[in-house]
């Protein structure tokens, strides 16, 4: 991994058709996913379990925040 002015390159290794090569990606934007899942009546839940011990219930869900390229890994 290394950090450019335009973006975070990440390399990752390929594996398909029984062979395996890398290849780097340059990202430039990058965005989280939270309060999601494919299970809504688990998600559902996991909410009130929060809610339980003081964390507030989003007004929506999924919810998505944005975040500097530079803090992926």
């Amino acid at each position: 991994m290394s950090g450019t002015a335009s973006g975070t390159a990440l390399t990752f290794t390929i594996h398909a058709d029984g062979r395996s090569y890398e290849d780097t990606l340059l990202i430039r934007t990058a965005v989280i996913a939270g309060w999601t899942g494919r299970d809504k009546v688990a998600l559902e839940k996991h909410i009130v379990e929060l809610e339980e011990l003081g964390v507030a219930r989003p007004a929506s869900t999924p919810i998505y925040y944005r975040c500097a390229a530079a803090r992926l890994t």
